[in-house]
């Protein structure tokens, strides 16, 4: 037995009406069609569920029962409509972001938090990680939208981009360095420092390009790590210099204990900047945000 769930409302709208000429009005039907479907809905269940009388049409017992799941699916669709209204207008859903571990703080955190703020009905679902992972988080379509560097994101027919920071290189020293009070550095003085080269920021791979442009061997980079708990550690002893995104320091709780000096020549790194899909993709509450973060960082 399967009942159409249009013939349930049908029949409360009659009910409410308390006529076939008024619920027809109210539902855009003919009468002879409403009239139709209810006889429908009496040959299925095999049992009648409207009298008709002086006063007009009252329900049977069966009929009145049967109301009861009629006001459940309008009572459902009012709030699916609702729902869909608000995911449209960018009241509610789920918001995907993606960003570079780097800037979270510096970039995404405070219009984040005044954003989620503004809009109480919405969901969050933030990604931090590298650059690659989230630029293909984004193409494969889970993340609405990528804070990343943007050279690593490849130009294509779905992706836009906007640049939003520019970076550069800086010497980091701890406080208690004999560089740390200089507010920039020749080539000589970094030559004799024992080094830690952080690996999984962009330009660890050209660390041994870099470097010895700037005077420094290779043989004295003392340490190469991709932890970041280790980096902090090591800088905080004191021991080592590093070579680290200006950006990066000051995203992160490193600038408590060391000084950023500036390079003898600027080594400019690729800006940070917003990745999207194509804005006929882009939901409604992503594109709210991206809005709001363009006027935030503007």
């Amino acid at each position: 037995m399967i009942i159409d769930p249009r013939h349930l409302m049908q029949l409360t709208a009659i009910v409410n009406a308390g006529s076939y000429s008024e619920a027809a009005k109210r539902l855009g039907l003919t009468q002879p069609a409403l009239s139709r479907n209810i006889r429908i809905l009496e040959k299925i269940i095999g049992a009648r569920v409207l009298e008709r009388g002086r006063n007009g049409v009252t329900p049977t017992d069966i009929g009145l029962k049967l109301t009861t799941h009629g006001h459940t699916i309008l009572s459902s669709l009012e709030q699916a409509k609702g729902l869909a209204e608000a995911v449209s207008s960018g009241d509610a859903g789920e918001l995907r972001i993606g960003c570079l571990q780097m800037v979270v703080n510096t970039v995404l955190a405070a219009p984040l938090e005044e954003f989620v703020a503004s809009r109480p009905g919405i969901r969050v679902k933030a990604e931090i990680g590298p650059s690659p992972l989230i630029q293909s988080r984004l193409r494969s379509g889970h993340l609405d939208l990528t804070i990343m560097r943007l050279t690593l994101a490849e130009i294509s027919n779905e992706i836009e981009i906007e640049e939003i920071l520019g970076d550069e290189l800086v010497v980091v020293c701890p406080k208690k360095h004999r560089l740390a009070k200089s507010k920039d550095v020749a080539k000589e003085n970094l030559s004799d420092s024992r080094w830690l080269v952080y690996s999984t920021l962009v330009y660890g791979a050209d660390a041994d390009r870099i470097l010895p442009n700037l005077g420094v061997k290779m043989e004295n980079v003392a340490v190469e790590t991709d932890s970041q708990e280790l980096l902090f550690h090591l800088l905080e002893e004191g021991k080592y210099l590093s070579l680290l995104p200006r950006r990066f320091v000051q995203d992160t709780r490193l600038e408590d204990f060391v000084t950023m000096v500036s390079l003898p020549e600027r080594v400019q790194l690729r800006p940070i900047g917003i990745a999207y899909r194509k804005p006929y993709d882009l939901p409604p509450l992503a594109s709210d945000f991206l809005a709001h973060l363009r006027a935030r960082i503007g």
